[in-house]
Parts: structure tokens; sequence; C-alpha cells
């Protein structure tokens, strides 16, 4: 692993295809919480394999979980114009939303500053997330030479304030923060599938990624982090999958995992599939380890089924776009928080708001 240069974020939101975004979680006792996605040419966007540059392409997505459903949704794209990323820490303008990442001696905290329109409705999305931890120490392996994976802060305290005209959601846990970059798109980089979680489980955090290549080669390895901000490849670590169970869209993931060395044995388990889709899954994931329980997100992305031209319509009522280009009449049915999509969707091909 290394650091996100200046000079490979330049060129990753410059070139062709390329892409950036950096991601944070956060998730409670109960397993409750949120998955905050901002970005430059976001690869699960309608269009991505346009080869447009990615700093045309400003997105921002939030996602907010309750008792093991997704109880609030927004995918929104901007125009370049509404969009200003700074550099490649991460802190970004977006439309009236800002995100301010800052660096304090080994110290990390993210701000996060939500106030977006929600479709078919007046009402507007504010949030206040907060973030904070000690810098990880990276000494460990890379994820890929094209694909520049960097977790920042794993298993810091964290905190949000989501509220939707009189609905309020509150969250205080832990959290997680990282950033992916390349100026090669997802889709081309040779990835039949991708594998990835962390969990939290007390005073340390454990991360894993299994990534497989088309040519059959995997890069595989697990990450333990403590509450000091200290990284550490475990040695000899091995990922022992359950039974894949496919998903609505046809994509397969496993529901177990068996996270094994000679120093631990953490027991995962995928509790809920919170996001479905033909190319991503997103899982809500509780752990255990001697009597120690935690609570995690797990991920599994196939990148080659990005983008294919039939998706593009059911990617596209998920999305509302600020751009300019036409949003689907079907988007305040997917947009928003859970209660009340039908009527949303209703008033809005009625031509009236509430």
């Amino acid at each position: 692993m290394a650091e996100l240069s200046s000079d490979f974020w330049r060129q990753s939101a410059a070139e062709p295809g390329g892409f950036c975004w950096w991601y944070l979680d956060l998730t409670d006792e109960a397993g409750n919480g949120l998955v905050l996605i901002w970005a430059l040419g976001l690869p699960f966007l309608a269009g991505s394999r346009r080869g447009l540059p990615a700093r045309s392409r400003p997105a921002l997505n939030l996602a907010l979980y309750r008792g093991g459903r997704c109880d609030l949704y927004l995918l929104q794209e901007f125009g370049e114009d509404q969009a200003d990323f700074t550099d490649a820490s991460g802190s970004a303008v977006l439309g009236r939303s800002r995100i301010d990442v800052s660096e304090k001696g080994e110290d990390v905290r993210v701000r996060v500053l939500l106030d977006e329109a929600l479709p078919g409705t007046k009402e507007r999305l504010v949030a206040q997330i907060d973030l904070r931890g000690p810098r990880l120490k990276l000494s460990g392996p890379s994820a890929a030479a094209l694909h520049l994976w960097t977790p920042r802060v794993v298993g810091g305290p964290a905190s949000a304030r989501v509220t939707v005209g009189s609905s309020e959601w509150q969250f205080d846990g832990t959290g997680y923060f990282d950033g992916n970059a390349s100026p090669v798109g997802l889709h081309a980089q040779g990835i039949a599938s991708w594998r990835w979680g962390r969990v939290n489980l007390g005073e340390r955090s454990v991360v894993f990624y299994d990534l497989v290549e088309t040519d059959g080669s995997k890069t595989c390895f697990v990450l333990e982090a403590r509450a000091d901000g200290s990284c550490r490849a475990v040695e000899g670590a091995e990922l022992r999958f359950g039974p894949e169970k496919s998903g609505l869209y046809g994509l397969s993931a496993p529901r177990s995992l068996d996270i094994m060395s000679s120093e631990s044995h953490v027991r995962c388990q995928m509790q809920r599939l919170v996001d479905d889709g033909p190319f991503y899954q997103r899982f809500l994931m509780r752990a255990e380890e001697g009597g120690v329980v935690g609570h995690g997100v797990y991920e599994v992305v196939s990148p080659h089924r990005l983008d294919v031209p039939w998706q593009r319509p059911f990617v596209r009522m998920r999305t509302h776009s600020l751009s300019g280009e036409r949003n689907s009449s079907w988007l305040p049915l997917f947009s928003g928080p859970r209660r009340g999509r039908t009527g949303r969707l209703l008033r809005s091909w009625l031509g009236s708001h509430p």
C-alpha cells in the first residue's frame, strides 16, 4: 500500500476512464450505520465505459442502514462546474455539501456537511458526519499496480446525524475511511472478482482484501489495525469463504467467512444483503472472535459486469443527475427515505409536490 500522491491523483482525474473515489462507513453496536462515497468518475455510474475524464463526472452516494434494511439512499451526479476537489486528501465541495479531510500530527479527521435536494419532494437531506482516528501507519502489500487502494482510518470513533424533514437518524460507533484511484477504468483492469470487508472487534479492526484477476491470479491479504493507528499484514492469514448464494441479478457471493491465522480465528456472517445489483453487492456483517462481537461492512464487485448496455436504464433510475442529463421518471421510487417513496413517485408523475 502507498499514499495517494498528488501526481497520481491528478493523472487519475484527467485520464479518460480514470477514477478517484473516497469511501467512509460507520457501524454502531447494533449493526446500523451508513456508507458515504464521494468521487470523480465513479465507475458504478451509467456510462462509465464512455471514457470521459473522471473530473467531468463528480458524484456523491449516501446509503443509510437501520434494522437490517436500507432506510435512505441517494446517488447524485453533479456537473463538472458544480464540484471542487481540492487535492488528493478527499476534501471536496459538491453543490451545497462540503467534505473536509484534515491531518494534525498523526490524526486524521473527516468532517462532512451534506445539504442535498431529494427527487419528488421539496425536503432536503441534511447530514453531519464526523470520523477521526490515527492515520494508519501503512506497511503491507499493494492491492494492484494500476489500482491504488489507500486505507486511512480503521476503527476510529464516528458519529452521524441525518435529517429529512421531520425524520431523523442518529448513529455513534466506529468508522472506516479509505481512497481508491486509477488512471485506468475499473472494467479494463482485468479483475474478475473483488471482495473486501472490514469489521471492528473492540480495540482492533480487521480488514480483508481478496482479488481474482481474469487470468486466475490472486491477491489476498488480511490487515490488522490497532487503536493507535498501527497497521500490519497478518502473516499466513487465510480466507475461507462459505458457500455462495446468488442475488436477484445473478451476482453470487459467499454468505460466511472464516479469517484464519496462527494468531486468531474470526468468524464472519453476512447478515443482510442491503445492496444487490448485477455488478455489486453490499452486506452488513457480524463477526465474532473469542467472545468479542463486532460489526462491519462487506462488499463484492465484478468489474467486468460494469456498465453493460442493458443495465444503464436501471442505474439511471437510481441516479439523480444535476449535470443536465434527463432524470428517470422512476427516480423518486429509489431515492430518499424508504418510507413514502411510492407517494413521492405518484406525486412526481402527477406533477405536484407536498
